[in-house]
């Protein structure tokens, strides 16, 4: 049987809401970053680039990381 710890549980809840509000602050910046190098290079260098599925990566990666850590630091705590 799984043995979850209380207090990992809480920490992984506060790592994703982190998470989210670090997504939410850094989003806009990666966005703007992303459509002014793509504006500066010619179109046939572009490629299939996609905001979209930037935006899923780093929201995954954030989301991933820091609620595994939260849960590795309240079960820390815990112990």
């Amino acid at each position: 049987m799984i043995d979850l710890s209380l207090a990992g549980l809480i920490g992984a809840m506060l790592g994703t809401v982190v998470a989210a509000v670090l997504y939410h602050s850094f989003i806009g910046r990666l966005e703007r970053i992303v459509r002014v190098r793509m504006q500066a290079m010619p179109s046939e260098e572009r490629g299939d680039l996609s905001l979209a599925i930037v935006r899923r990566i780093v929201l995954t990666l954030v989301l991933v990381g820091l609620a595994g850590l939260g849960y590795w630091l309240g079960q820390l705590l815990d112990a």
